[in-house]
């Protein structure tokens, strides 16, 4: 029964360990992708915190957003010889991860996905960012 207790005991305290050893993220409120970002970083379970305070962070993130819409030609061009409709439309975003200390780049990644999958992009990103993370 003891050991029962110190288990209960030492479960929050690990916790709490582990998400102080979380690095801080700063993602700008501002940019229109951070929240598609955000739940990319939460579906994944990447292990850091992310914050809208720049002076509360360990690292930056920032994202270049590119779109091309395709056109409905190249769509019907497409379906009629491979009987698939693909408008060539497509969204990709580039991460660039920065310590805002020594302003060194510790991360960057691009992902491209078919057009109108900016959340499919985010966690592509997500991913890749904790893949790296687990890295070290």
């Amino acid at each position: 029964m003891k050991w029962m207790a110190a288990l209960l005991l030492l479960v929050p305290i690990c916790v709490a360990a582990q998400s102080m050893t979380q690095p801080k993220v700063y993602v700008d409120p501002n940019n229109p992708f951070s929240n598609a970002f955000s739940a990319g970083v939460e579906k994944k379970h990447v292990p850091v915190v992310l914050t809208t305070d720049p002076d509360q962070s360990d690292y930056t993130v920032s994202f270049t957003v590119e779109t091309n819409k395709g056109s409905k030609a190249q769509g019907v061009t497409t379906a009629i010889f491979t009987g698939v409709y693909n408008s060539g439309a497509w969204d990709r975003v580039s991460m660039t991860v920065i310590d805002s200390k020594s302003k060194d780049m510790v991360f960057s990644y691009t992902c491209q996905k078919g057009g109108g999958r900016l959340e499919s992009v985010a966690q592509c990103l997500a991913k890749h960012w904790k893949d790296q993370l687990e890295k070290k």
